[in-house]
């Protein structure tokens, strides 16, 4: 089995209590973040072969549903574009925790969404099926709230426990996915395929 990780994405979040089918979540993920944890093995995946990353410097991630699934599940599904190439898929998310950050005072939420795509519907689809075609993703993603619902009143410093709770507190509120360079592991991309059947 190998894994890549693809550090440092940017995006949205928001959250609509009245309707949460009609949240939303956009996500851009820089392909040259893409690291093995083997300098050879990024250069080779950022070849017209494989990510073509001159040519096709990100990938994407825009939600057209959201159904919860449970008090911390939901089922989200979306238009993921590779290589200039877009497909519907449906990620499988958990919601695993919310409250006040103790710096800023702002909203953090986080979730964690896997899904498994096939890499040849991208045009990634080099060395099929020698190395594995089907491809497991899970995108952990922590987003930073912009504003809270009423300005004039601080945010609940206690923890949301579900997405209930959740977007009864911040109802409308837009978040911001965590990119910053020093903290490269608030949100993230990995990848997983293997190397043989």
């Amino acid at each position: 089995n190998n894994m890549g990780v693809i550090t440092q994405p940017t995006g949205t979040l928001t959250l609509d209590k009245a309707n949460l089918s009609a949240s939303k979540v956009s996500i851009t993920l820089p392909i040259a973040n893409l690291t093995t944890g083997i300098p050879a093995l990024n250069e080779h995946l950022a070849k017209p072969e494989f990510f073509d990353a001159a040519k096709f410097p990100t990938a994407t991630f825009v939600s057209t549903g959201v159904k919860t699934d449970g008090a911390t599940g939901a089922d989200i599904t979306g238009n993921l574009t590779i290589k200039g190439i877009t497909k519907p898929v449906t990620l499988d998310a958990e919601f695993y925790g919310a409250g006040a950050n103790p710096m800023n005072k702002k909203e953090n939420v986080g979730f964690v969404a896997t899904g498994t795509i096939k890499r040849s519907d991208f045009g990634v689809g080099a060395y099929a099926p020698n190395v594995s075609d089907e491809v497991e993703l899970r995108i952990t993603t922590e987003a930073l709230a912009e504003k809270s619902k009423d300005a004039a009143q601080p945010v609940e410093p206690a923890p949301a426990a579900s997405l209930d709770e959740l977007v009864a507190r911040v109802e409308g509120s837009h978040f911001t996915v965590l990119g910053l360079p020093l903290l490269p592991l608030r949100a993230f991309l990995s990848v997983r395929y293997h190397s043989t059947r």
